[in-house]
């Protein structure tokens, strides 16, 4: 490329800089990886006394411009061994013997290709067993482009493809750092440091054999899992929980089991990056032991006109129990609570006879034993003295 002359009047003695022409090419200084030269060039003065030429560069057409020969220059080239990418305009000026100088010359303009790695840093983190798969991306310059490393190292089990591509199955844990260069088809290029996280292997380490369970009463358990990348999502993948429980997606097993028994299944759970892994258990559901109720009959006698007050008490079955009254009467001002309480004030004496049923709040299903031994009815007595009764007995 070549600029127009301009002649400048000094010492009233005419002087001109000559058209300025340039070529970029790659830098010789292979520890410059990447790095790129500007060579100018320009024919020679006609002037007899001028001795040498600056050169000047700067990101406008119109300036300012840095100087970047440290003295002039004898011959009719100069290489700027790094411009900065992007658009370059390069000026040139004559030189005389007493080191007077000219006027600008117009400017040449260069355009430094920029090529870099739009691919942001950390890269998705992979994990270890499951293949791994990601294309390196670059803007500018001109394609194709060529992919290598040139430190560090990637993972185990991966490699960088030319065309950019970061493929293979990891075989450890780890991060890591490597730097990617790009070039591309002018041999422009870039480099950038890349890390990358592999995840341990998404595992199960809940034991197969879970907490063993009660028919009839409240059940919490928790799946756990390690490695991969979270969050984790669990389901069932087989089997069958025991009825009355289920499994929600963050691995917690709850609810009621309504029937005893052994019950096989297989969860399994699923990472943030779609990685799974799945496990075998077992849960074992006991029966309850037989409800049994230990306040025996007589009950406490009580008195007209005095508060009464007595809790039935009972063994075995699974907690909360129902009360209720299913036959005979309490004493008039007396009641039964279906927490399993008599309360209030017997406004009548007597000796009252009645039959009370206590069952489980949740009842298991299955067989009529199992039914049986969650219930009783029991007929209990109880004897309301009079106020007189009381002064007899002082």
């Amino acid at each position: 490329m070549c600029v127009s002359t301009r002649e400048v009047i000094f010492r009233a003695r005419p002087w001109v800089v000559a058209a300025v022409a340039f070529l970029i090419s790659q830098a010789a200084a292979p520890a410059q990886v990447g790095a790129h030269s500007v060579s100018l060039s320009w024919t020679a003065s006609t002037s007899v006394d001028v001795v040498g030429y600056n050169v000047y560069r700067g990101t406008e057409a119109t300036g300012p411009f840095s100087e970047l020969t440290a003295s002039p220059v004898a011959g009719t080239s100069f290489t700027d061994q790094a411009p900065p990418p992007g658009a370059d305009f390069y000026v040139a000026t004559a030189v005389d013997a007493s080191g007077n100088e000219s006027v600008f010359s117009a400017p040449a303009e260069a355009i430094v290709p920029s090529v870099s790695i739009s691919t942001p840093s950390p890269l998705p983190a992979g994990t270890a067993g499951i293949a791994y798969s990601l294309a390196m991306q670059a803007t500018g310059g001109t394609q194709p482009y060529r992919w290598s490393i040139v430190s560090g190292a990637l993972p185990g089990g991966l490699t960088l493809g030319s065309d950019g591509t970061i493929s293979g199955t990891p075989a450890a844990a780890g991060t890591f750092s490597f730097t990617a260069e790009v070039t591309d088809a002018a041999s422009w290029g870039a480099t950038a440091v890349v890390a990358l996280t592999i995840h341990p292997a998404l595992t199960i380490t809940t034991s197969s054999q879970l907490p063993a369970g009660v028919a009839g009463a409240a059940y919490s358990a928790r799946l756990a899992a390690a490695g991969g990348t979270p969050s984790y999502a669990w389901s069932l993948a087989g089997g069958s929980l025991p009825a009355g429980l289920a499994l929600d997606a963050q691995g917690g097993i709850s609810g009621t089991p309504l029937l005893a028994g052994s019950s096989s299944f297989r969860a399994q759970v699923r990472d943030a990056a779609a990685s799974t892994a799945s496990g075998a258990f077992s849960l074992a559901v006991g029966a309850a032991p037989p409800l049994s109720v230990t306040t025996v009959s007589p009950l406490p006698a009580g008195l007209v006109g005095r508060a009464y007050e007595l809790t039935f008490a009972t063994s075995g079955g699974v907690a909360p129990f129902l009360w209720s009254l299913t036959r005979g009467a309490l004493p008039s001002g007396l009641t039964l609570s279906p927490g399993g309480m008599i309360s209030g004030t017997p406004a009548t004496a007597g000796i009252y006879t009645f039959t009370v049923l206590v069952r489980q709040s949740v009842m298991p299903t299955g067989t009529i034993s199992a039914i049986a031994a969650a219930e009783r009815i029991v007929t209990f007595s109880l004897t309301v003295g009079s106020s007189s009764s009381l002064v007899l007995m002082r």
